[in-house]
């Protein structure tokens, strides 16, 4: 019944009316939802196995048998996009919500209680914001001699929260001063209450919307680091596929074209989606 309650709340809201109106925003989530479902049904979409090898049908061009052809060892590309879907969706959401909890603890924690506190946690932050985040994750992950695809994600996420806790503080420093806020301190409301009752909920659409923009890059950082050869070998990534089809560019384009196609597809969708979310929540980040 609650769940229903929200729901009918949502569709009434002049924030999801003003999303339903973005036509860009709808093709976003409908990339997205593509997307997922090939991740979530994969093994029954796929017609066979990524890693299942075809030595007679290597760099066969896209047919009737191989929808997208076949790499240098005859592995379906078709199967591989597919089955890579899961480990982008793994990489991004993943690194996401790592970002989320590292993140929303230090903007909290200095946007709220100020003084030392803030001074101390955002110097750390704007230490590492002048760091090139692509180059600390490439330095991070060739630092580990086996790299797993939830190792890649947890350096990410921990390597990512920067602006996430930026945006954080800078909402409690306003939020703190609202009459409600206030009035709750002044009954002597604790602390960690007033946080997660008064603050935290009138600042998580500012956190969503950021959040919701930054699974794509996560998800290129990734093909980044496999097209790189930093990747973890053993995963089905788009990008690993990107790598060992450049080298067949020329007698073979497809088996770099699809899965490259497939990794701008998907951020792109959830770079519509995001533009959709702020446009319809009246969000200015960073």
């Amino acid at each position: 019944m609650m769940l229903k309650n929200m729901y009918k709340r949502l569709r009434s809201s002049r924030a999801y009316r003003r999303f339903k109106r973005n036509k860009l925003a709808i093709v976003g989530a409908g990339i997205i939802f593509i997307f997922l479902i090939m991740a979530i049904f994969a093994p029954i979409i796929a017609p066979r196995h990524p890693q299942t090898l075809n030595p007679n049908s290597s760099l066969k061009p896209p047919c009737a048998e191989f929808p997208f052809g076949t790499d240098n060892i005859g592995r379906d590309i078709f199967s591989w996009v597919i089955w890579g879907a899961r480990v982008s969706f793994i990489v991004g959401v993943g690194a996401v919500l790592i970002e989320l909890i590292i993140g929303i603890s230090v903007g909290m924690i200095a946007g709220y209680f100020g003084g030392w506190f803030d001074h101390f946690l955002m110097r750390i932050t704007d230490v590492m914001l002048c760091l090139p985040s692509i180059i600390l994750i490439i330095v991070a992950s060739a630092m580990f001699a086996t790299r797993s695809i939830y190792l890649i994600t947890v350096i990410m996420g921990v390597l990512g929260w920067p602006w996430m806790a930026r945006v954080v503080r800078a909402q409690f420093l306003s939020l703190k001063e609202l009459s409600n806020v206030e009035a709750a301190k002044s009954i002597g409301v604790s602390d960690f209450r007033i946080i997660l009752r008064h603050i935290l909920p009138s600042a998580l659409p500012s956190v969503i919307v950021l959040a919701t923009l930054d699974i794509p890059w996560y998800i290129l950082y990734e093909a980044a680091l496999s097209f790189l050869g930093l990747g973890d070998p053993t995963s089905v990534s788009w990008g690993m596929m990107v790598n060992i089809g450049k080298q067949f560019l020329r007698v073979a384009p497809w088996v770099t074209t699809f899965p490259g196609l497939a990794t701008f597809l998907l951020a792109l969708g959830f770079n519509l989606f995001g533009d959709g979310l702020r446009d319809a929540l009246d969000v200015r980040l960073r």
